[in-house]
């Protein structure tokens, strides 16, 4: 991922005792709050909670894709760019 900074937005696994799902982790967004290099973790502030990650555990965020999990596959998918007036037919 390269550097890491206070401010960055980051993409994570929810840890298991907050996401509820037991294996399953959903990927979320988060900001850096804190890094240490010399420790190599870093406190990420996902929505109402602050959780520390090794470094390794952390990507950069990218606002043109998502990432999203399914039965422990994540899945990367690259977001629609469709007008939103325009109706999208279904395949017959």
């Amino acid at each position: 991922m390269g550097d890491i900074h206070v401010g960055d937005k980051v993409v994570v696994r929810l840890k298991e005792y907050f996401s509820g799902e037991g294996s399953v982790r959903p990927l979320v967004q988060g900001v850096v709050m804190f890094v240490n290099t010399t420790a190599n973790f870093a406190v990420i502030d996902v929505g109402n909670y602050r959780v520390s990650y090794w470094l390794n555990e952390i990507a950069a965020y990218n606002e043109n894709e998502f990432e999203y999990t399914y039965r422990n596959r994540v899945k990367r998918t690259s977001v629609s760019t469709a007008p939103e007036d325009e109706e999208i037919q279904p395949e017959a």
